[in-house]
């Protein structure tokens, strides 16, 4: 019986999954933070046509020349930490975090760009009122 139970114990133990070992170059996870927020972007992003009016550039090709590392090298760190689920979460909550503080400073550009826009609008208005409503009333007292 004993015998039956130390074999039944090393199968369970032996095809449990270990996962990938930890490489040699992996990335550290504050770069991996960083890389996989600029690949966040390059991925909305792929289908706006950039400054030469093109569409569907390959971004990651220039993430990965920024960050001097290759696909290979990224893969691995990728695959390691998505085994180590909670170093995974972490590095995927900054990436959040940085994603919702970029957002709020996009809005904010936004939002002080249309009341630029508004106040330049109600000048002109206001301009323009003033050169119709004013000009003839002065025009006449000085021709009087």
């Amino acid at each position: 019986m004993k015998k039956i139970a130390i074999i039944v114990l090393f199968i369970l133990f032996s095809c449990a999954e270990k996962g990938p070992k930890k490489p040699k170059d992996l990335i550290p996870k504050d770069q991996m933070t960083e890389l996989l927020f600029d690949m966040s972007i390059a991925n909305k992003t792929r289908n706006i046509k950039n400054i030469e009016d093109k569409k569907n550039r390959n971004y990651f090709a220039l993430i990965f020349e920024k960050y001097k590392i290759d696909s290979t090298r990224f893969k691995a760190s990728h695959e390691y930490y998505m085994f180590h689920i909670d170093e995974y979460r972490a590095i995927y909550k900054n990436v959040e975090t940085k994603l919702d503080t970029l957002l709020k400073k996009q809005e904010q550009v936004i939002k002080i760009a249309d009341s630029i826009k508004k106040a330049a609008k109600y000048k002109r208005d206001a301009k323009n009122d003033l050169k119709t409503t004013t000009k003839k009333p002065i025009l006449k007292k000085l021709k009087k």
